[in-house]
């Protein structure tokens, strides 16, 4: 479709401004953006934002209070591992916060579909975005609150 006009926009021709002017229309070839074909997993990592592959190494801890226990998930690089959850009373939590792994799942997933709209929305759990190297008392401490 090279050399064809768009018809002139709708806010043209609400406002009467330039209504007998066509626009051009863009042709993919004509976008600026980066070519990402043939280039190397080191270079695309290399133009991504150091912010954006942060949650490759996040760590997370979901906890939710039932009665009088506390079900502790862990939460790596936005996939909850179910497999590594403990249940400790309030009481125990140093103890149940440092026997818990952080390691990949047994089969790769992204849970943050679900995870995101459930820490923003009404939850009887808590969610703690975890430091590196953060103690486990010092994480109980926080759960504590």
């Amino acid at each position: 479709m090279k050399g064809t006009e768009a018809p002139p926009s709708t806010s043209a021709k609400i406002h009467r401004n330039g209504v007998n002017l066509t626009r051009p229309r863009r042709l993919p070839d004509t976008h600026h953006r980066r070519s990402v074909d043939g280039a190397s997993p080191a270079d695309l990592a290399a133009r991504v934002p150091a912010w954006v592959s942060a949650i490759a190494h996040a760590r997370g801890l979901v906890a939710d209070r039932a009665g009088t226990a506390v079900e502790l998930y862990p939460v790596m690089a936005g996939a909850v591992i179910e497999e590594e959850m403990a249940v400790t009373t309030t009481d125990g939590l140093e103890a149940a916060v440092a026997a818990l792994r952080w390691s990949a799942p047994s089969e790769a997933r992204d849970d943050t579909p679900w995870l995101l709209p459930w820490l923003h929305g009404k939850r009887t759990g808590m969610y703690l975005d975890l430091a590196p190297g953060e103690s486990a008392a010092a994480t109980a401490a926080r759960l504590r609150g």
